[in-house]
């Protein structure tokens, strides 16, 4: 069966990555369609890099099905760290969450004024809900960008200036808690919500 076939018997990749789980030789022949899911990174605007820095466009160590699963792995890891920190924020802070205006919507509201809005204005309703850069919008957009690009390390978390210190705390991809000192980095919950809780005793 071809890549075009796949791509045509199934409505995404993700469905094709639920069935593939079914038994090992499904999965063994959804894996091997490698030019389907280089497609699917590069639709999701997945940028595979080597150790070096170097770009590789053809080829990754351990195939772009593995690749992909692993980047979707990460992406859902951030959007439910994400999730979960919302019902924690005040309302005006939660709003820069909410989804941006899609391009039609933009490009209807210059066509009544008659001018063309400036790129920062585009950029901030497109991607911020008019949301400005203050901590929390910049915490919503760097989350969202860590779901679309390649995965970091650790993200700050807001909010954690603790009567004033200068205390800063941090996430891996696992979803633990650090606390940052100098260059160290010191353990101090095993996910958000423990952290969350450990702020508010």
């Amino acid at each position: 069966m071809s890549n075009i076939m796949i791509n045509s018997r199934f409505g995404s990749p993700g469905d094709l990555c639920r069935l593939s789980m079914t038994c090992k030789k499904l999965k063994d022949f959804t894996a091997a369609a490698e030019d389907l899911w280089k497609a699917a990174c590069a639709k999701q605007g997945f940028r595979y890099q080597a150790s070096q820095g170097v770009w590789v466009p053809t080829k990754v160590a351990n195939g772009w099905f593995a690749y992909y699963s692993t980047r979707m792995l990460v992406r859902w890891r951030v959007r439910t760290l994400m999730k979960r920190l919302r019902d924690f924020l005040p309302i005006d802070a939660s709003s820069c969450f909410r989804p941006g205006l899609p391009a039609e919507t933009l490009l209807l509201v210059e066509s009544r004024l008659h001018c063309e809005l400036p790129w920062e204005i585009w950029e901030l309703y497109r991607y911020k809900d008019g949301q400005e850069n203050r901590v929390e919008a910049t915490f919503a957009y760097d989350g969202r960008l860590l779901a679309l690009q390649e995965p970091v390390r650790l993200a700050l978390i807001p909010f954690t200036d603790e009567f004033g210190s200068k205390r800063r705390y941090m996430f891996d991809l696992m979803g633990r808690i650090y606390l940052q000192s100098g260059f160290t980095h010191l353990l101090v919950a095993d996910n958000l919500v423990a952290f969350l809780h450990s702020l508010l005793r």
